[in-house]
């Protein structure tokens, strides 16, 4: 595996990653490792497949969060 070697890491974050690694119970290399893994992982959410899972989860709350119904809780709680 090829090796990296990162300059100008601010002391702050050193000790916060140290910090996790141990939480982890995981080595700094292997905590940055997957630190890394992770952040290359994140991908750009597509919005057109938000927009559908959206309108999945609306239709379990139809009945229960009518316009009607949003508009009396906030009645009842202004009282």
């Amino acid at each position: 595996m090829p090796n990296v070697t990162i300059k100008g890491i601010n002391e702050d974050t050193l000790k916060l990653i140290k910090r996790k690694a141990a939480e982890n119970n995981r080595s700094l290399n292997k905590e940055i490792i997957e630190l890394l893994n992770r952040y290359a992982d994140t991908r750009s959410p597509d919005p057109k497949h938000i927009l559908k899972e959206i309108d999945k989860f609306k239709k379990h709350f139809k009945d229960v969060l009518s316009e009607t119904s949003i508009k009396n809780a906030i009645r009842g709680g202004k009282k």
